[in-house]
């Protein structure tokens, strides 16, 4: 999942190999918590602040 700025450029990049849940179309933050929706999976994905954070982490080495 991207997050792109007005300009398009990529402010973040948030990934996960083989987490199970694909086809991301919606995301909604909330409570230190990131809500995910998906086109392909039945039900939606909560990710922890500390797991969004380590995704960041790693994204930027």
């Amino acid at each position: 999942m991207l997050a792109i700025d007005d300009d398009g450029r990529v402010l973040h990049r948030l990934t996960r190999r083989r987490s199970g849940f694909r086809v991301v179309i919606s995301a909604c933050g909330t409570g230190g918590r990131l809500v995910l929706g998906s086109l392909w999976e039945r039900g939606i994905a909560i990710c922890e602040a500390s797991v969004i954070q380590a995704c960041r982490a790693r994204a930027s080495e």
